[in-house]
């Protein structure tokens, strides 16, 4: 498209750089959200979370995908999801949550909604009357924290981790030096390790 431009409009311009067309594809972002009317054909599944905090603001995302989507078996591609709110706020209360979700959606045509256990996203959902269910990732991961938690070899290792991170965070390859580790991410990894080693073994 930006050649047929080029040529019928005459602009003689150069072929855009990666960081422009980067540009282009963020702004074009907000044309993906569709107006409350687009909801009402059929029946809904939203999946939310709540950003970790950046500065003094948190990131709402509430994506909502098809329910006759979810019920096959497959799993789900970007093209079976619609934004329905993306908005930064300075803290995020179930009744801001509910509110904002009702200005994009008929909360009627909600089946029902998927995000971790978080206490405002969970009360939101029950001012909204919707069954919530948990996230697949948080819940694996709280069976594997259950089982790894107290194991002295991962605590040690994390702790080795931690400590090396302090000290090269300053140094000439601090460039390459990982961000923290979440605690479910932590205990995600120890069980992928596991079964490495398991399988090596067997």
């Amino acid at each position: 498209m930006f050649i047929h431009l080029n040529l019928y409009l005459r602009l003689n311009l150069d072929i855009p750089t990666h960081s422009t067309v980067l540009n282009w594809t963020k702004k074009q972002g907000i044309s993906q959200f569709m107006s409350k009317d687009f909801y009402q054909n059929q029946k809904w599944v939203l999946i939310a979370d709540e950003s970790i905090q950046f500065g003094n603001k948190k990131l709402l995302l509430i994506l909502a995908v098809p329910e006759h989507r979810c019920r096959q078996n497959k799993q789900l591609s970007y093209k079976d999801i619609v934004p329905l709110v993306l908005k930064v706020s300075s803290s995020w209360k179930a009744e801001n949550i509910a509110s904002e979700i009702k200005k994009h959606i008929d909360f009627k045509q909600i089946s029902y909604c998927v995000s971790d256990t978080g206490s405002n996203l969970t009360c939101a959902f029950k001012l909204l009357n919707r069954t919530h269910i948990h996230d697949v990732n948080h819940t694996f991961s709280l069976i594997i924290k259950s089982v790894f938690e107290n194991n002295s070899l991962l605590n040690e290792y994390t702790k080795s981790l931690s400590l090396l991170r302090a000290q090269k965070s300053m140094s000439k390859i601090a460039r390459i030096v990982p961000p923290n580790q979440r605690i479910m991410n932590r205990f995600t990894c120890a069980c992928a390790q596991y079964k490495y080693e398991l399988d090596a073994f067997i």
